[in-house]
């Protein structure tokens, strides 16, 4: 998912009961149940109506995307507004979910966090299809160590392995947080992780909310993690020759 982000979410209680998207019934019915269901999954509670809809229009493509613009009053208070989303029908849930990020922390996020995430609250399916792609970019050596996957962290990658790997690796990372620590930690860990180059910010948050002082560290913790024989990272194979007529 692709955002353009520029340097007002206001909040509105529609007395009304206007709705927060527009377009195809079924699309608009499909992203308020989201929205809703996402609000109180991450954040124990549903989000007020946003000021402005955010229109939705469907393609027939399995990906999406989603803009917004940041900005800040004179008074210093974070703002969203400008919404607009383009996505398949199947992609509409992953879509809200940077929305929501979006209403709740009110400003960019690291790529794989806020892809992490997304992808994190996708059907099984889907879920099962990152993970196997990135077993495959691991046992054909295309990993992307975490340190790098920190650094320019408010970029995505141009294409191929690397992009993949932002997905695979950033739901990976998101999985294993909150599998050791929970949805309501892994959500105070997001909001100290600002965008950087040097992944600075990250690691902070990491060793502050986990106690993980590195990114190898947390790289070594989750394919430790992993059930033996289901990702081989990097591993070195050894030729022995045996000297008898049979091997042992």
């Amino acid at each position: 998912m692709k955002k353009t982000i520029v340097a007002i979410l206001l909040f509105a209680a529609s007395s009304d009961g206007a709705e927060n998207f527009t377009g195809p019934a079924a699309a608009v019915k499909q992203a308020e149940t989201a929205r809703e269901e996402l609000a109180v999954y991450w954040f124990g509670a549903e989000m007020p109506n946003w000021f402005e809809p955010c229109p939705i229009k469907i393609t027939k493509s399995q990906s999406g995307r989603t803009w917004f613009r940041f900005s800040t009053d004179e008074d210093g208070r974070r703002h969203v507004s400008g919404w607009r989303m383009e996505c398949g029908s199947t992609a509409i849930r992953h879509e809200v979910n940077h929305a929501v990020f979006a209403t709740h922390f009110r400003r960019e996020l690291p790529r794989w966090i806020d892809e992490g995430a997304a992808t994190f609250i996708e059907t099984e399916e889907e879920t099962k299809r990152i993970r196997i792609g990135l077993q495959m970019n691991i046992k054909a050596d295309r990993f992307t160590h975490f340190s790098e996957l920190f650094k320019n962290s408010g970029k995505y990658p141009r294409g191929g392995t690397k992009l993949a790997n932002l997905y695979g690796e950033g739901h990976a990372i998101v999985e294993y947080l909150i599998a050791n620590g929970g949805r309501a930690k892994f959500i105070k860990f997001v909001g100290d992780v600002k965008v950087d180059t040097d992944g600075a910010s990250t690691l902070a948050a990491l060793s502050k909310h986990y106690g993980i002082k590195s990114a190898a560290e947390l790289e070594r913790a989750w394919f430790a993690s992993k059930p033996a024989g289901k990702i081989a990272h990097k591993q070195q194979c050894r030729l022995v020759v045996y000297s008898s007529p049979t091997c042992p």
